[in-house]
């Protein structure tokens, strides 16, 4: 989305605690700048949900007649109805809860319950943000779409084998789970979508994908054009490294007053004592004492010291301690302390602003899941099979993408060929950043790798770029991204029928099947 569309908002908890979770997990997903076109694989979505009875209503209804003769957005010369509006949510909807299936919970999300009934935030239910997520995404697909069609741009071969592709794996999907293609449509995607409303859909979003990936992704920057764009905004792409540790006071309800003022006071008084150190090491040995002298036990106290560690805290204006760590009076060492409502923080910088020049990586992987297998040696032979498959064939990269999307249980990638790009290390479970960072590593490599998620069929595809110079092309697409969206809601008009969500089917997984309401 473009910045406008991506503004801060207490509805946006959620997707950013999904942005940090995903972080520490192994699937990085690949990352687009700005553009969030709905497009990928049948094999993405959960493996454990199958699709059920699915419940009829009416014939009008069921077929999609009434739903697909509405139309729920429209630009000047293009337009998506009802139906196609349903296949794009319930796909965004699916992707969701398969992308976060092992902490669904903790977004409050309850599969088995038709997110109709569930409270997203703030009186809005989860439909709704759904709804409102698909609204937009389509919103800018028209925008881009109409740009592409007013420049005579049309799908080429490529872009008629995917969607060809997309609805073959449909019918794959079907046969196996010995449903009629309607139905499994249906119970997938809502009542009333066919194979028609889902082509049309895609025709049209991956027609702004290659307008956006032809005009905005492909552009190159020189290395002049990078270094000028940092020094100019040098803030948004430096970082510092902290040392930091929180006092709270220890009170209790049934506390009296002059109990709770001394704990506060304790606080406080513990909170200077940390605050006078001079160094990294007086820091955890005044923290230490402070801890022993609460009882604290050895144990804990290691892992008190070592969670003071914060690095790579990027510039916030509206945080104070990030404006003094920022300031070019602030030394190295220097503590600041930072009350906030009862409680008081420390804070050392431990390493002044800086632009990260860690190295980054290009693989491709495909990933056999353990869980996936009885036994986990069946789980390595599969690899060692897809492995030998790669190895009969073309050998490229390619070709190597095209049996990620066959055979990949990496949600977060297969839809993008088992791409991850320009990681950088600290973002990847430990084997697999070991394999990808070997110095001896060269294009084209090939390996198996195992970790907790199970078997790792390795592509080296290239050496990247320093973190910060890749987040300086990446704001520089933004950028152009943003001035070319603005130009487009000037020159073409797309509105939306509200009305129109009262009738959107909407699926309702449980751990057996996925039915429609």
């Amino acid at each position: 989305m473009g910045k406008a569309s991506r503004a801060r908002s207490a509805r946006q908890a959620v997707a950013e605690m999904k942005k940090e979770q995903e972080q520490k997990a192994l699937a990085l997903k690949k990352k687009k700048t700005t553009i969030n076109i709905i497009v990928g694989a049948v094999s993405l979505l959960l493996a454990a949900v199958f699709i059920g009875t699915v419940i009829f209503l009416s014939a009008a209804k069921s077929n999609g007649s009434l739903l697909r003769a509405k139309t729920a957005i429209k630009s000047d010369n293009l337009k998506i109805d009802g139906t196609t509006f349903a296949y794009f949510l319930n796909y965004q909807y699916s992707d969701f809860v398969t992308n976060n299936s092992n902490n669904l919970s903790s977004y409050g999300l309850d599969i088995s319950v038709s997110i109709r009934d569930q409270e997203y935030y703030d009186g809005q239910t989860w439909f709704d943000y759904m709804a409102e997520q698909t609204e937009s995404n389509l919103t800018e697909v028209l925008y881009l779409a109409e740009k592409a069609k007013s420049e005579g741009m049309k799908l080429g071969d490529k872009e008629k084998k995917d969607i060809d592709d997309f609805i073959a794996d449909l019918k794959k999907g079907a046969e196996e789970s010995e449903f009629s293609f309607d139905e499994y449509l249906y119970g997938r995607f809502g009542q009333g979508v066919r194979e028609e409303d889902i082509r049309k859909g895609l025709e049209i979003s991956m027609l702004a994908t290659k307008y956006y990936d032809e005009t905005i992704d492909s552009v190159t920057y020189s290395d002049k054009e990078i270094q000028e764009y940092f020094e100019a905004n040098s803030v948004d792409f430096m970082t510092v490294d902290y040392k930091y540790y929180k006092f709270t006071p220890a009170t209790t309800e049934d506390m009296t007053e002059e109990e709770i003022e001394k704990e506060h006071k304790k606080a406080t008084d513990n909170a200077n004592r940390l605050a006078a150190a001079t160094s990294p090491e007086s820091f955890d040995s005044i923290l230490t004492e402070i801890l022993k002298e609460n009882g604290t036990t050895e144990a804990n106290i290691k892992t008190a010291i070592q969670n003071t560690v914060l690095t790579g805290s990027s510039y916030d204006e509206e945080f104070d301690i990030s404006v003094w760590a920022f300031s070019a009076d602030t030394k190295l060492n220097s503590t600041k302390l930072y009350p906030n409502g009862n409680s008081s923080s420390v804070y050392m910088i431990t390493k002044l602003p800086y632009r990260n020049e860690g190295e980054t990586r290009t693989v491709r992987h495909i990933l056999i899941s353990s869980d996936s297998y009885e036994k986990d040696e069946d789980a390595k032979a599969k690899a060692d099979e897809v492995l030998a498959e790669f190895n009969k064939g073309a050998k490229t990269a390619e070709s190597f993408g095209e049996l990620a999307k066959k055979y990949s249980e990496d949600p977060g990638s297969a839809t993008y060929g088992g791409i991850y790009e320009d990681f950088a290390k600290g973002t990847m479970v430990e084997p697999f950043e070991k394999w990808a960072f070997d110095s001896a590593r060269k294009e084209g490599d090939t390996g198996i790798v195992k970790t907790d998620y199970g078997y790792h069929i390795m592509y080296f595809v290239k050496e990247g770029n320093p973190v910060w110079k890749n987040e300086v092309v990446l704001s520089l697409k933004d950028n152009n991204y943003e001035a070319l969206y603005n130009k487009l809601k000037k020159t073409y008009t797309v509105t939306f029928n509200e009305a129109i969500l009262d009738d959107i089917p909407v699926i309702k997984f449980s751990s057996s099947s996925a039915t429609t309401y």
